[in-house]
């Protein structure tokens, strides 16, 4: 089955991009998060992450979610202070995205999770909030 998520190192801006397309599930989803936080991790504590979703129509399933929160709860120590910036452009991919936010929160998880419409925001949030963990 074909990924339809790839994963990139912005070194400059010490950022992990995410970029969704096409029909994706939640399984996807899943294991591209888990990818693109490992990924943040494995460079260090200064690397964020900037999930773009604005290509996506989305395919869900219920329980999707339990490999992604096993994966959280488990390198919570190592995901502390770190931002999430989710780009969406889309009503339903709005409200899953607020849902994920939600329960990130609701499980106390130490990073921060933010929605934006544009890149540009997005990335703003990103630059100004760096550092201040």
């Amino acid at each position: 089955m074909q990924k339809n998520y790839c994963v990139d190192v912005d070194y400059q801006l010490k950022l992990v991009r995410c970029k969704h397309v096409g029909v994706i599930r939640m399984k996807e989803i899943s294991a591209a998060k888990i990818e693109a936080f490992q990924t943040a991790i494995s460079h260090g504590d200064a690397y964020n992450l900037l999930i773009d979703c604005r290509e996506v129509d989305y395919e869900f399933q219920v329980g999707y979610s339990n490999k992604l929160w096993a994966f959280l709860e488990e390198k919570k120590d190592l995901l502390k202070g770190r931002l999430e910036a989710i780009i969406i452009n889309k009503p339903l991919a709005c409200a899953y995205a607020m849902l994920y936010k939600d329960e990130c929160e609701r499980r106390k998880f130490p990073f921060r999770v933010a929605l934006f419409s544009t890149e540009e925001a997005a990335m703003w949030w990103l630059v100004v909030h760096q550092g201040h963990k």
